[in-house]
């Protein structure tokens, strides 16, 4: 067991029955506290939680009250009694001593602990009341909120939550190579769905920067397990795979969990990429650059012309600035190449069916009709490696919306094996430009094609 915070018998406290005042946490009041710290540090007036709401904390529930109002209290100036005057309980739910202190937090971000002598909360120990963590003998109110030791409402002695010992420790991320592992979530928590470690940490979480290092910073305890948060997967992290050495940790990203994050990160990269594909043909079509029938309405365009690298139809004017990154000038085989996906842009042709991009990029003048043109284009992404690069393929047009369908048996993947151009229109239609897209529906190709929010 760990002593947190051995200077508490300096403090002048009121005398306590045996086992009171004591500092040793296990690895769930641990966690509990590391909640409560969140809660406070973000607070702006407590949220919304039902009453009871168990397993955001281990072997214990949550339970929101709000104080009532005295009469005889007036608001003072440059303060915040309304949010003050809501608390938020933590409270062990289970028997034992693997979860017994109770906490509370003030709506204002005060926190305070006891060591729940009383038992409430716990079975046949005493229900909660409103008022419980306030000094004993003073006024339902949340200036009577524990700023020093002192007796609670309920009996417990209570402690103000910065009299807690917090340690910091040296966390640092990397990959099965060794190399930095940034921008990820560190959570250590009281139970992680992986082994518990059998060494001191600090229960709370941080996020590695850029070079893949962190400080965490909470209460000790031990049984605590790591766990990564990456593009928003959880991945428990093995004993094996965690160096503890003196105030430092190394976590190394278990091989599953990098490839996953990679695959996630490349398709949010692709879903942003096409988004910026329908501003920069906005903009296109707005401006006018694009007129090949010089009726004065504007023309949406194919890679190389959005990218400033070719003339755009009917002129050897080249867009400039250019409206899409110069990336785009590089097409090959019809297709552009950017992290992990290809994507294939499609422009109508008199009848409204769809027109590739030239292999070498650029817009074939004379298949591609000038009216429809201007009310309509469509663009696929599809993973380079489907499973590694990604997995998803994606699909959006003028109408701003991008579509995905998931591509769980690798159809699409690779530069050769991209979607038809009729993919993602509705299965049932014609399949041309001017119909209707498969938006959480069929598309020609057979798959759900879900809107991506």
């Amino acid at each position: 067991m760990l002593l947190l915070c051995g200077g508490l018998a300096a403090q002048q406290t009121p005398a306590a029955p045996a086992g009171e005042g004591k500092v040793v946490f296990t690895a769930a009041e641990a966690h509990a506290f590391a909640f409560c710290l969140d809660m406070a540090n973000g607070l702006n007036g407590m949220p919304g939680l039902p009453p009871q709401k168990v397993g955001v904390v281990p072997g214990y529930g949550i339970t929101p009250v709000e104080l009532p109002a005295l009469a005889s209290e007036k608001p003072q100036p440059n303060t915040n009694d309304g949010a003050a005057a809501r608390l938020l309980y933590v409270l062990p739910v289970t028997t034992g001593d693997a979860a017994r202190r109770m906490f509370c937090v003030r709506g204002d971000g005060v926190i305070a602990f006891t060591d729940n002598v009383v038992g409430t909360a716990q079975r046949d120990g005493r229900p909660l009341e409103p008022g419980d963590v306030l000094g004993e003998g003073g006024p339902v109110s949340p200036r009577n909120f524990p700023r020093t030791p002192g007796r609670g409402q309920d009996g417990n002695l209570w402690f103000p939550g910065d009299m807690m010992k917090t340690v910091r420790m040296n966390v640092r991320v990397v990959d099965e190579a060794g190399a930095p592992f940034g921008m990820v979530q560190v959570h250590c928590v009281a139970e992680s769905g992986a082994e518990a470690l059998d060494v001191v940490l600090p229960a709370g979480r941080t996020r590695t920067r850029l070079e893949g290092d962190a400080v965490l910073v909470g209460v000790p305890a031990r049984g605590l397990g790591l766990v990564l948060e990456i593009e928003g997967l959880t991945v428990p992290v093995p004993p094996a795979d965690v160096t503890v050495e003196g105030q430092s940790v190394r976590i190394r990203a278990p091989r599953a969990a990098m490839q996953q994050a990679r695959l996630r990160r490349n398709e949010s990269a692709a879903i942003a990429t096409l988004k910026n594909i329908s501003s920069a043909q906005a903009q296109c079509q707005a401006s006018g650059v694009i007129d090949a029938n010089k009726n004065g309405a504007g023309e949406y365009g194919m890679f190389a012309e959005l990218s400033g690298r070719d003339g755009v139809r009917g002129t050897d004017q080249k867009i400039s600035p250019p409206v899409l990154s110069t990336a785009f000038s590089r097409v090959q085989g019809g297709v552009v190449v950017r992290s992990g996906y290809c994507f294939r842009m499609f422009l109508p042709d008199q009848a409204a069916v769809a027109v590739a991009e030239h292999a070498d990029g650029g817009a074939d003048a004379a298949a591609v009709d000038p009216a429809q043109a201007e009310t309509m284009w469509c663009c696929y992404a599809w993973p380079v490696e489907p499973g590694v690069s990604g997995q998803r393929a994606f699909f959006i047009n003028q109408s701003g919306d991008v579509l995905a369908m998931p591509n769980q048996d690798n159809g699409y993947g690779g530069v050769d094996k991209g979607p038809a151009a009729s993919s993602a229109f509705q299965a049932k239609s014609t399949g041309h430009m001017n119909a209707a897209v498969a938006a959480n529906a069929a598309g020609r190709d057979g798959a759900q094609w879900r809107v991506v929010n």
